[in-house]
């Protein structure tokens, strides 16, 4: 056994300058089209993230314009609904302060009444 180990080469040790270019080749040969497929399926996958992205803003954009345009109808109808409320209730202010004068000409002409007949009855 002795024989054996002294028969065969020592390994060779890389020197630092040449044997970094040789561990990238190997690492190419060995993990090269992995590595390809990694970068491939990224780049396909930044894209649909990209595509994806661009979409959503799209979407949001649509949406804030849907929202803006709705908030919008709403207030002009509330807006017309107050004016409508408030002419309503300035007529019906109006009624009743024309009630209101129309009892009081009722009434002081009914004690001017009931004044002149206790009059007449006290004469």
């Amino acid at each position: 056994m002795a024989k054996n180990q002294e028969t065969e080469a020592p390994l060779p040790v890389p020197n630092m300058m040449g044997g970094m270019g040789d561990l990238s080749v190997i690492r190419n040969i060995l993990f090269g089209q992995q590595a390809a497929e990694f970068e491939s399926q990224f780049g396909t996958m930044s894209e649909r993230l990209n595509k994806t992205d661009a979409d959503v803003e799209a979407r949001f954009r649509n949406l804030e314009a849907e929202m803006n345009r709705r908030l919008d109808d709403l207030e002009k109808r509330l807006n017309s609904r107050i004016r409508t409320l408030e002419d309503n209730l300035a007529q019906a202010v109006m009624q009743l302060n024309n009630a209101i004068a129309q009892t009081s000409r009722d009434d002081k002409a009914l004690i001017g009444n009931l004044l002149v007949e206790l009059g007449q009855k006290l004469v």
